[in-house]
């Protein structure tokens, strides 16, 4: 072996329980932004704008399944039925 090669210290139980929740939660966040832009988009296909906040994104996908959104086809907004329920 080469003399300049470092090896990193194997990591205990607890660092590797640790460093899987941190995985986890990047993975959670990940795919929260990715729905988030999902419901974003669809409306702005039909030239609709929803501020960047997760409340106001679930507020208006809520009120484009209950038909309250004028801008957006009902057809179009039952597409977001699965992201508001539950």
């Amino acid at each position: 072996m080469l003399p300049t090669m470092r090896f990193a210290p194997v990591k205990s139980s607890e660092q590797q329980a640790a460093l899987s929740m941190h995985r986890t939660r990047d993975l959670l966040v990940k795919q929260r932004t990715q729905l988030i832009n999902m419901i974003r988009g669809l409306p702005a296909e039909f030239g609709v704008d929803i501020p960047k906040r997760l409340e106001r994104v679930l507020l208006m996908a809520q009120q484009f399944v209950d038909g309250k959104a004028a801008d957006v086809p009902i057809e179009a907004a039952i597409s977001l039925l699965p992201t508001v329920s539950g």
